[in-house]
């Protein structure tokens, strides 16, 4: 049996061709595996449209280091989907930063 995340590009480039909004559901669910756990433990994928992948983080210091890698990240991204999904990377300082965005439900999903 084929490891999943060889297969998984395969699904996802199919299903993803056209620019679908529930892109940033799935990355979420997997963004651990996607952007490694550093990046993923202070940022989360919140949209996708016109092939820009919005990230939020949880300070301005990691919006600022991501924003510098974002090239890196769409490279990332789009290796996992097996083709050029992403076009851009956008990053934010979410709403609510700090110790409480650690809190979240979505936070919890991923522990």
């Amino acid at each position: 049996m084929e490891e999943i995340g060889k297969v998984l590009p395969s699904i996802f480039k199919r299903q993803f061709r056209r620019g679908d909004p529930r892109l940033a559901e799935v990355l979420a669910s997997l963004w651990p595996r996607v952007a490694g756990q550093a990046v993923a433990q202070h940022s989360r994928p919140v949209n996708f449209g016109g092939g820009t992948l919005t990230l939020e983080t949880d300070g301005v210091c990691w919006t600022t280091q991501l924003q510098a890698l974002s090239k890196e990240i769409q490279a990332q991204v789009n290796a996992f989907l097996g083709g050029p999904v992403i076009n851009q990377v956008r990053v934010r300082a979410a709403p609510v930063a700090g110790e409480a965005w650690k809190k979240t439900q979505w936070n919890r999903k991923m522990d």
